[in-house]
């Protein structure tokens, strides 16, 4: 430490324990440390340091942010708030799970009534299918009396309701065995965080039961 510096702080602590105040110690923008009795203009932002009047310190004073670190410190902030919000849905969605299945025997029952439901809509969906094959069929033979001349405007007419529901018809049954895929891809993984928040033992699920049936 200069001779002129350690000078000047004997003095600044000699009036500080006259008057009892405070000091300040910092580096100026041409890095030479500084002691004050008031807070100096030149310090506003820069990192220092609050001394009493026996030269102990009481105060550390961080330096301002640069935008950089104030960019870096927001981006902080934002990831942790969004990972609790993550973990506070998860907790959420746990909780749910837990409430709506008392047991894993629950669940797969669940998952068996839903796959249930799915064959019974397909089954109607088929029964209506071949009704419409039925009706085609017949209009058909009604059709073969009109092989040299137009057909009539009501038998085209029902001709083509019939194909284009069977074309709808065949569009449900296409969407229910991708809902078999979806409801056992839900239950496999209710299932899955259900074993882990309960550590509970695994059962067959009914996917895996129905492919061993077979």
């Amino acid at each position: 430490m200069r001779k002129d510096t350690v000078h000047r702080l004997c003095a600044l602590l000699a009036a500080g324990t006259a008057g009892a105040q405070k000091l300040y110690k910092y580096v100026d923008e041409t890095g030479r440390t500084r002691y004050t009795d008031r807070p100096p203009i030149d310090m506003t932002g820069r990192a220092s340091t609050q001394l009493n009047s026996q030269g102990t310190v009481v105060k550390h004073n961080a330096a301002a942010l640069t935008p950089e670190e104030i960019a870096a410190q927001e981006a902080e902030e934002l990831k942790k708030r969004e990972a609790a919000a993550i973990a506070r849905e998860e907790t959420r969605k746990n909780r749910a799970l837990l409430a709506t299945y008392p047991s894993v025997k629950d669940l797969d029952d669940a998952r068996a009534r839903a796959l249930a439901n799915n064959a019974e809509s397909a089954r109607q969906i088929q029964l209506r299918m071949a009704e419409l094959e039925r009706r085609r069929v017949k209009v058909a033979k009604e059709a073969e009396f009109y092989k040299d001349k137009p057909l009539p405007e009501n038998l085209r007419r029902e001709a083509y309701e019939i194909e284009s529901d069977l074309r709808a018809q065949q569009s449900l049954v296409d969407a229910k065995q991708k809902e078999v895929e979806a409801i056992n891809a839900r239950y496999d993984e209710d299932k899955r965080r259900y074993l882990q928040i309960t550590g509970a033992s695994p059962t067959p699920s009914a996917s895996v039961a129905t492919k061993a049936a077979n």
